[in-house]
């Protein structure tokens, strides 16, 4: 996972014309910087299942993981009613996922998923038992 995330780090970086330093200590709050942040909290925590915690250690310029959250709620906010940045995410998304090894990481998350959630069905149904 650390892989996608320095590859998304880098691919943000050169879409927003920024510094990959931007992700880390750097506090700066233009807007270009803001937007790039938030595309990396947002895909961390949809795509990647990472939870807002663990975004603030990957995205040290962040206060904390309350700043993280609101940083997800605004952009899932911007996804709903702004076209151009839609599609914007989305060709972060594509290039970013386009590698090989990163569909097939996608792919394990996803069983990890899955896997958690049968594990909780399975401790409802055995309660019921």
């Amino acid at each position: 996972m650390e892989n996608t995330i320095l590859k998304a780090k880098l691919i943000l970086a050169q879409m927003f014309g920024i510094g990959k330093i931007h992700f880390e200590k750097h506090k700066s709050r233009k807007t270009n910087i803001n937007e790039a942040r938030r595309f990396l909290i947002y895909f961390l925590r949809k795509e990647l299942n990472v939870t807002f915690t663990e975004i603030c250690k990957y995205v040290p310029a962040l206060t904390n993981h309350a700043t993280a959250m609101h940083h997800h709620k605004r952009m899932k906010e911007l996804l709903e009613v702004e076209a151009p940045i839609l599609r914007k995410y989305e060709e972060f998304k594509e290039t970013l996922l386009s590698d090989e090894t990163l569909s097939i990481q996608r792919e394990i998350i996803g069983l990890r998923n899955t896997r958690t959630n049968l594990t909780a069905q399975i401790t409802k149904l055995k309660k019921l038992l």
